[in-house]
């Protein structure tokens, strides 16, 4: 499809060529009118300090900002020069209405991780709902990690916008423009900035004219080594851009630009480990050996919340290391007394090893508690998401070209290609569920044997991680026609008119699967029968890292002695003795076993989405251009398909791609989505505007507990307000009113419940009807097993079962730029909103309806020995079910309600203090939503008490900069020197991120410290 796609955009360019003779033609001609090139960019030379004053963001053509209904924001080149932004992340921290990694932190444990979000620059959230999508002059890219090196400008769109692209968030998108070569004058620039965490970043660009006004080279680059806090951190980035620009005539331009990008990253969490140390200390530092039962209280806690398994995942070989710099742990030794064949022995007679643990983890609704006092675990020092060994890699390489053609005055056409290929590695050394510091009170190990490491305090990790391909290619076809009827017909009320039309057509590939260090050795005598293969659970390895000496009795806090700094603790192929049961000798034995590093495929998918779509869009100025309306259709059709990885002989993933082929027919979707706006200038000064629109996601077939299809998530939009245009055009003010509905976004938690949960209930059910347990209780009718959908057959679980929920975002956006002199200028913007959660598991509800009556019958009877039907529902399903339909109209958490930011700065152009420059900068955020009390519904079941919510501290955020510049060197270079202070006012103390049930605070982000950024710039 790719080749197809660049077949198809070379076609269509040459067809350009050959319909319109003037491409050819010289442009030397003294008659040649001289036209504008394209009303398909802007011109960032006409931005006047940070503001903006025209965007292709709301209609694909050229407008002035006053004239779009849209709720749009354009972060101009000297704006990010002046806050130090050197990312796309950076910038969004001052935008209305947008969060990222540095003002928000994600909402479950699952979502801290990297490889994943919480560490990754792409991380954000508009409006209160999802990740906003980025796209690169409105293409849709694959690169999550946007630097500033090669940005003209910045545009963030909230809300759906059909006209921008049919699919995607309903969030919005954050459209970067990329630089381009220009051909009317050389330049160039240098710039190296450091940092007092010792980072060192190093930019170039270069423009060359090789031919005036025709053609134009333009190289840029960077060199990014960012440090952190933390000292195993980091981030080396490496990026170069080749820009050609070629103009065969007046009307004509060709763009090129090729990008590459190598990353080698191992980015902090900023999130302490979960404590297991606090709570069993205080109750005394209890003990257990491996075949033991905890009985009675402690403290009136039952004795048994004090321990919990040892690795605390679903991990059965642990390899234990005492020497941080070792190849190869101390030991290793099954976990749990299970058979070769993984079968597990009578929970009677389970042995397995154990941990200390806090009471409450486990528990619905609470957040395991994590540390606050660094004497437990040193987290302002240690920061267990960057320990070496994890990392996060990147190979990018992107390619895009714009053929911009003007027929005449009134008629353009632009034709563009792109193609993005991208290479995504990452790997934790702890794993996010694992972040924990807990103590090994096992006086045994699992064989019996004396523990070496009896009571010392360890980290635990299931090194995991994820390899992507992405590999994506677009092709556009945009056209314009402008119609000024008014002048046509000299006529007042019949208005001017722009239209668009857009032909698109794409391609989205995926390879993707886990990475995991798994015990090798395809036919070893402890892994027979399935569970040879490399991908069983049985496999998977926790490693033990012990870090401090053993407690004292009645010692409180640990005694750290070192933590992993080895880059590889255990090399592919090394060898370990591995201790297991072998229940044909009846007793432990020892083995040798390869360990298979992290490098091992344990599975792999690969998905592809084509996209193929056309819209249209009129732009209408009456009276005079006082009322702006915006009307525009799109069509969309998409098909998908996925395929599983095959496997090699050994259980590992083929790494084959040409064998990952899919069967069957692609999935497809088809829809068409609407925009609506206006805007009304009453006066000069006052203008008022209305805008709807809407869109949809693409996702992969589902269906919901009933066997019906899931639709895939779209979203809905209506914005609202005025603008006011005072003093003299120096001041900017729009005021914007938003409502959002992000419609069937899939929950995870309610597909477990229908999966997982429910299906194994009513599996249960039928089970004890065919095997005559209740044959005596129940008369024949009674006693009969009956599917929701009439069969009488097992209740199998249906593929890809799902259910969804609704979110409602709405509030205020507020922007305002405004500049008292040509020196000195500002930015406010502000929002107040709430996200809330609504419609949940409405296909889940209907199905208990559904079911209910007949679940009744059983009630009453024994499940067990201990337990009723009843109960065996309550804490199989119930357990699950109800904190997920608790969400139903609760406020997203991690959400403020006000957040204000604000830019200044002043620029010294005469007198004794010329050439130097001085602002700073303030973000402020109201308390967070970080959690609920509980109450309970009128059948005594536990819910959320969405009527007292729980709320974090305010949180205020100061910046500085200041800079001097002069010419230098006979006045042929610009040199500037600039200083930017952020995290003015940080420190690593701890912001509670979460609060329990019981009102205790819980989960916390540790604080960025302050950053002093030293820059110099030498422009010529």
């Amino acid at each position: 499809m790719n080749k197809r796609v660049f077949s198809t955009a070379c076609t269509v360019s040459l067809g350009l060529l050959a319909a319109n003779p003037t491409l050819a033609q010289d442009a030397s001609s003294a008659e040649e009118e001289v036209y504008e090139l394209s009303p398909f960019e802007v011109d960032a030379s006409q931005d006047s300090g940070y503001r903006a004053t025209t965007t292709i963001a709301g209609s694909r053509l050229n407008t002035q900002l006053k004239d779009v209904a849209a709720s749009v924001s354009v972060l101009t080149n000297e704006f990010l020069d002046d806050i130090g932004a050197t990312n796309v992340e950076e910038a969004l921290a001052y935008v209305a209405n947008a969060e990222t990694g540095q003002t928000f932190e994600a909402s479950s444990n699952a979502s801290w991780v990297d490889g994943g979000q919480a560490t990754q620059p792409s991380r954000n959230r508009v409006r209160g709902l999802t990740r906003a999508d980025t796209t690169s002059d409105f293409f849709a890219t694959s690169n999550p990690h946007i630097d500033s090196y090669n940005i003209q400008r910045i545009a963030v769109v909230r809300g759906p916008n059909s006209i921008l692209f049919g699919l995607g968030s309903p969030s919005g998108i954050i459209n970067y423009a990329r630089k381009k070569a220009t051909t009317n004058k050389d330049m160039g620039q240098l710039r190296v900035a450091l940092d007092n965490f010792g980072t060192v970043r190093s930019e170039i660009d270069f423009n060359r004219v090789l031919a005036e006004d025709k053609l134009a080279i333009r190289f840029m680059g960077v060199l990014n080594d960012k440090r952190f806090q933390y000292d195993d951190a980091h981030d080396r980035d490496k990026r170069a851009t080749v820009a050609l620009t070629y103009k065969p005539n007046e009307r004509t331009e060709i763009s090129f630009n090729h990008e590459k990008i190598e990353i080698d990253a191992n980015r902090p969490r900023y999130i302490p480990p979960e404590d297991h140390i606090t709570h069993w200390a205080a109750a005394g530092s209890p003990t257990i050996a491996p075949g033991e039962n905890p009985s009675g209280d402690i403290n009136g806690v039952p004795a048994a919340d004090y321990f919990d398994e040892l690795a605390h995942i679903a991990a059965r070989n642990g390899l234990f290391f005492t020497d941080m710099n070792q190849v190869g742990p101390d030991y290793a030794i099954r976990l749990e007394n299970v058979r070769p064949d993984m079968s597990r022995f009578p929970t009677s007679t389970r042995v397995f090893m154990r941990r200390s643990s806090n009471p409450q983890d486990g528990l619905n609704f609470y957040t395991p508690n994590h540390v606050t006092d660094d004497r437990v675990f040193p987290f302002r020092d240690i920061d267990l998401g960057s320990l070496p060994g994890s990392y996060q890699l990147q190979e990018t390489d992107y390619t895009q070209i714009l053929l911009r053609h003007r027929f005449s005055q009134d008629f353009n056409v632009e034709v563009g290609f792109q193609k993005d290929e991208t290479l995504r590695e990452n790997n934790a050394v702890i794993n996010p569920r694992t972040s924990m510091i807990a103590v090994d009170v096992n006086e045994t190990l699992t064989d019996g044997s004396v523990n070496p490491n009896f009571m010392r305090p360890f980290v635990v990790g299931r090194e995991q991680g994820r390899q992507d391909i992405d590999r994506n290619s677009a092709f556009r076809v945009q056209a314009s026609y402008e119609l000024d009827l008014d002048e046509k017909f000299d006529s007042g009320f019949l208005g001017r008119h722009r239209f668009a039309a857009l032909y698109a057509k794409s391609e989205d590939e995926n390879y993707g699967g886990s990475l995991e260090n798994v015990v090798g050795s395809l036919n070893h005598e402890a892994f027979v029968g399935e569970n040879a293969l490399l991908q069983n659970p049985g496999r998977r390895i926790a490693a033990i890292y012990y870090v401090g000496e053993a407690l004292a009795p009645g010692q409180q806090y640990p005694t750290f002695t070192g933590f992993p700094n080895n880059q590889d603790l255990f090399p592919n192929g090394v060898q370990t003795t591995l201790r297991y049961y072998d229940d044909e000798v009846d007793g432990w034995v020892d083995s040798s076993v390869p360990i298979e590093s992290a490098s091992t495929r344990i599975n792999g998918s690969r998905d592809l989405t084509e996209n193929e779509g056309w819209g249209v869009t009129m732009q209408s100025f009456w009276l005079d251009g006082k009322l702006v309306t915006t009307l525009g259709y799109r069509d969309d059709t998409i098909e998908g398909q996925a395929a599983a990885a095959p496997t090699t002989t050994n259980g590992d993933r083929d790494n084959d791609l040409s064998n990952w082929v899919f069967s069957g027919e692609p999935d497809k979707n088809q829809g068409d989505t609407v925009t609506k706006g206006a805007v009304f200038h009453a006066t000069d000064w006052l203008s008022v505007h209305y805008n709807e629109s809407e869109n949809f996601v693409v996702s992969g077939p589902a269906v919901d507990i009933l066997n019906r299809p899931v639709p895939g998530s779209s979203g809905v939009g209506e914005d609202y307000g005025f603008s006011l245009n005072l003093l003299e055009d120096k001041l900017n003010l729009k005021v914007n009113w938003y409502e959002t509905v992000q419609k069937d976004s899939r929950d995870g938690g309610l597909a477990f419940v229908a999966v997982w949960r429910m299906r194994g209930f009513e599996r249960g059910i039928y089970s004890r009807i065919n095997n005559g347990s209740w044959e005596e209780e129940l008369t024949p009718e009674q006693n009969t097993w009956v599917r929701w959908d009439g069969s009488t057959e097992n209740h199998d679980r249906l593929p890809n079962v799902t259910d969804v929920h609704d979110f409602l975002a709405k509030g205020v956006e507020i922007e305002m730029t405004y500049n008292p002199t040509k020196n000195w200028r500002f930015r406010l913007a502000g929002s107040k909103g709430e996200t809330i959660q609504t419609n949940s598991g409405l296909a889940t509800l209907e199905y208990m309806a559904l079911r209910e009556p007949f679940w009744e019958t059983f009630w009453d009877l024994p499940w067990s020995s201990s337990r009723t039907v009843r109960q065996q529902f309550n804490a199989a399903v119930g357990e699950a079910l109800y904190p997920a339909l608790a969400n139903d109209g609760r406020t997203r958490l991690d959400l403020a309600k006000w957040n204000w930011n604000f830019v200044t700065n002043y620029k010294f152009t005469d007198g004794r203090f010329k050439g130097f420059s001085a602002g700073g900068s303030v973000r402020w955020s109201d308390k967070r939503s970080i959690g609920y009390p509980l109450t309970t519904d009128s059948e005594g079941n536990l819910i959320t008490d969405l009527q007292n919510g729980y709320f974090g501290p305010e949180t205020w955020n100061l910046g500085l900069h200041a800079s001097y510049g002069r010419k230098i060197f006979n006045d042929k270079i610009d040199w500037k020197i600039q200083l930017n202070i952020q995290n003015l006012n940080g420190d690593n103390d701890l912001i509670p991120i979460r609060i329990n049930p019981d009102g205790q605070q819980a989960a916390f982000r540790v604080n960025r410290e302050r950053i002093y950024r030293l820059s110099n710039t030498f422009s010529f």
